[in-house]
């Protein structure tokens, strides 16, 4: 793998920004950029999850930052029109770091009209085979909807919801926790009541992704998280998903509170 020299990177990055209007040329000049900074050495290992791992250059993250960061400071200055077509033609590539980049504009791109960003959205978010691509979707390719077009964004998370599949309820639990992280404790019982909602299904697929939302919410009140966990684990009739999530939710407590309140002692 090449060194990066950080001069010569920012003005490759620059270069390679000044093609945001031409999407083939941009494209071509950003594998040639990939290509000259990718570790050859690395070998792809099995995958283990859900989903399976986009083929990668596996550029230093410095590389793809830097990228990043110049081709988003040109989103403003160009139409909704012209940073969808630079977004498709990145998304349609094969690599882990150009479909991450389509992503990245995605989320940036105007929300006026919301339309052609909601319809990218979902079809990219049922086509997305690679983990890391679709928790980054979640998070970062949605954020454009949530803060400009949430009447639309809660339409999809209600589909979701009610299809309870697995994919759906880890997409909504890693958009909500993203929620939680950029505006706080005022999407707080949002939070809770989504959590409610996930853990009713019963699908024990979403436990990964309901512990790591559970301590998104531990982090915005620890208090406030203690008494769920209390509500859940005293329900009459406890699903095999709570079952398994209280135990485990119950470790992301600060000590003092797992010391105090145990799975079988959270009455008080």
């Amino acid at each position: 793998m090449p060194a990066v020299k950080l001069e010569q990177l920012k003005l490759e990055s620059a270069n390679l920004a000044g093609n945001f209007s031409r999407p083939e040329h941009f494209s071509s000049v950003f594998r040639d950029l990939l290509g000259g900074y990718s570790n050859r050495t690395f070998r792809l290992q099995a995958a283990t999850g859900r989903l399976k791992p986009t083929p990668s250059y596996h550029v230093p993250d410095q590389v793809l930052r830097q990228v990043e960061r110049d081709v988003l400071a040109q989103v403003k200055a160009h139409s909704q029109v012209q940073v969808l077509e630079l977004a498709d033609a990145l998304w349609s590539a094969p690599s882990y770091e150009e479909k991450y980049l389509a992503i990245s504009l995605l989320g940036a791109a105007s929300v006026e009209p919301a339309e052609p960003i909601l319809e990218r959205y979902l079809t990219w978010y049922a086509s997305a085979v690679d983990h890391r691509l679709a928790s980054f979707l979640a998070t970062v390719g949605s954020r454009g909807l949530r803060v400009g077009a949430r009447s639309e964004w809660q339409s999809v998370l209600e589909g979701w919801m009610r299809s309870r599949r697995t994919s759906g309820l880890a997409h909504a639990l890693l958009a909500a926790g993203d929620d939680l992280e950029l505006e706080g404790r005022s999407r707080l019982q949002d939070g809770f009541s989504l959590l409610t909602a996930v853990l009713s299904s019963n699908d024990l697929a979403i436990l990964p992704e309901a512990l790591m939302f559970f301590a998104v919410l531990v982090r915005k009140s620890e208090a406030e998280s203690l008494f769920f966990l209390r509500q859940i684990w005293l329900q009459d009739q406890r699903s095999q998903l709570v079952e398994r999530f209280v135990p485990r939710a119950v470790q992301l407590l600060p000590e003092g509170m797992r010391s105090t309140y145990r799975p079988d002692n959270l009455k008080m």
